[in-house]
């Protein structure tokens, strides 16, 4: 690709972002106004001519789903995710393999961990819709750095599969650091459209473009660096260093639809309310006032602001001096219930709980409903979140293959990193049904035949123990392997065996020696005379 198809693509990119950075720009400022988003430079993040917030539902709401994202990314603060073995040919489910894939996902999770705080600016950025990230790891210290990137810095491309398959940045850098950021350069032979850096020249400001970008053809990732029409950095990878995750979508769209996007109608319309109705307390608190000048009304200086003192003719001696200016009556803002209107928002914002919209009693329908609703909420949490794990998950397995000996020799990485399962941790009490469910199960077996005899011929022992072990997240050095396991019980039985026929030969002999003592009394030899 060169520079004009690069450079074509950037452009159409960030000219489809504009359309959305409006949308973005107001449920940022209606729900966090005070994170980086959409301001310039000079204006401050919380003032009143940037934000006009009346009303903090909004960011409270916004605080409370963000709080509950990060907790289904990882509610023990310790483990985030569990890998399994592909399900399929040539990785077989044995005890060699549980262990490797109990130890790649200690790893993992010792990556993960860290990152906590980063998920949760990744959740917020979820409240507009789109959260956009950038992966670095330290190969040195095995530290993995998962860096939000703001919605406004960046602009996306989506392919035909529905997976983003650009990210477009601009890149503000003084010329003298340009060859040192990318290995690619040479500070001593560079140069910038021909131009080399000077003492002149070294602080200048120059704009760079940066293109990551999915080809088709040959199935890499592409990194472009331009400037203007030179092509300063290009290079390939199997793998994304950007990831992109979104809450909801329209089909055809590359940008997400989030929560605070569809509270954004009501959030405007209460802090509206809020907005006049604090202008209306303003006015009758501090009222506009006539001043008798004897002069005529200036309507030219006319403001209508609490305080204003407006000179007008004096029509006689007995017009006081200072007249308030009165408005008219007090609005009726009872019909727009402010209350319902707040529940309402942290409805639709995916709130910790669901209001009680009628702040009575419940009936047992009613709660019945919220559960399902809050249950549905928490899916698509998992969903979102399972998908950016998974993505994170696989991109450290292949960054993984620098770190050596990590993988065994011959080991097939490909396979494993694009098939192996990832569950999240916070996601497997599920578990605790699988466990009830074999409960039962050994209950019927006993319940059938009530001397054990089918439960101690038809369960697994080994598989039983290891399974439970493994659904209970037991330490895998706690439990024996299937094989020792069998072993032992092998070596039991054997042991019982031997005792038994011990025993048998004992009761044997005995019987033997006492027959004999029979005979001999019986024939008159063994009686003492």
């Amino acid at each position: 690709m060169n520079v004009k198809d690069i450079e074509a693509r950037f452009s159409k990119a960030t000219s489809e972002k504009s359309v959305w950075d409006s949308l973005y720009q107001s449920v940022f400022r209606m729900t966090m106004p005070n994170r980086d988003s959409f301001y310039i430079d000079e204006n401050i993040p919380n003032n009143w001519e940037n934000t006009a917030l009346l009303t903090n539902v909004g960011c409270e709401a916004a605080d409370g789903f963000a709080a509950r994202f990060q907790r289904i990314i990882c509610s023990d603060g310790q483990t985030v995710a569990t890998l399994q073995a592909p399900d399929i040919k040539g990785f077989e489910d044995n005890v060699g393999q549980r262990q490797f894939d109990s130890n790649v996902s200690r790893s993992i999770n010792k990556c993960l961990v860290p990152n906590l705080k980063n998920y949760l600016e990744s959740a917020y950025d979820l409240v507009a819709g789109t959260t956009v990230c950038f992966r670095t790891f330290d190969k040195l210290n095995k530290r993995f750095y998962r860096i939000p990137i703001p919605i406004k810095d960046v602009a996306l491309t989506k392919g035909f599969s529905g997976e983003t398959d650009g990210y477009y940045r601009k890149l503000k850098i003084k010329r003298e650091e340009i060859p040192y950021t990318w290995t690619e350069l040479d500070p001593r032979n560079f140069k910038l459209n021909g131009v080399p850096t000077t003492d002149s020249n070294k602080d200048e400001e120059i704009e760079l473009h940066e293109s990551t970008i999915f080809n088709y053809e040959d199935g890499l990732w592409h990194y472009y660096v331009t400037c203007g029409e030179q092509l300063l950095v290009d290079r390939t990878s199997e793998y994304c260093d950007f990831g992109s995750d979104f809450w909801t979508r329209k089909p055809g769209s590359v940008y997400g639809i989030g929560v605070g996007v569809k509270a954004l109608p009501e959030l405007n319309q209460l802090n509206a309310l809020r907005y006049y109705a604090t202008f209306g307390l303003m006015f009758r608190a501090a009222p506009m006032w006539l001043v008798n000048q004897n002069h005529q009304l200036d309507y030219d200086r006319l403001e209508m602001k609490p305080m204003e003192l407006i000179p007008v003719e004096s029509t006689g001696k007995d017009n006081p001096s200072l007249t308030p200016l009165v408005l008219g009556d007090d609005p009726n803002t009872q019909q727009w219930n402010q209350a319902q209107m707040e529940m309402n928002i942290k409805a639709v914002m995916l709130a910790e709980t669901i209001p009680n919209q009628t702040n009575e009693k419940m009936t047992a329908t009613e709660i019945a409903a919220r559960t399902n609703r809050l249950n549905t909420v928490s899916n698509n949490m998992v969903a979102v979140a399972q998908h950016m794990i998974e993505e994170d998950v696989r991109w450290l397995l292949w960054k993984f293959q620098e770190i050596e000996g990590f993988y065994p020799e011959g080991f097939p990485i490909k396979q494993y990193v694009e098939n192996v399962r990832v569950t999240l941790a916070s996601t497997e009490v599920k578990n605790t049904e699988q466990i009830q469910a074999i409960a039962m199960m050994i209950d019927m077996f006993n319940v059938a035949a009530q001397d054990g005899s089918l439960t101690a011929t038809a369960l697994n022992k080994p598989k039983y123990a290891n399974r439970l072990a493994e659904l209970l997240r037991v330490e895998d050095d706690i439990i024996l392997p299937e094989e020792d396991i069998e072993a032992n019980m092998q070596a039991m039985a054997q042991a019982q065996q031997e005792t038994e026929m011990a025993k048998q030969r004992a009761q044997l002999a005995r019987e033997v020696a006492v027959e004999a003592y029979k005979n001999k009394v019986n024939a008159g030899e063994g009686l003492p005379q």
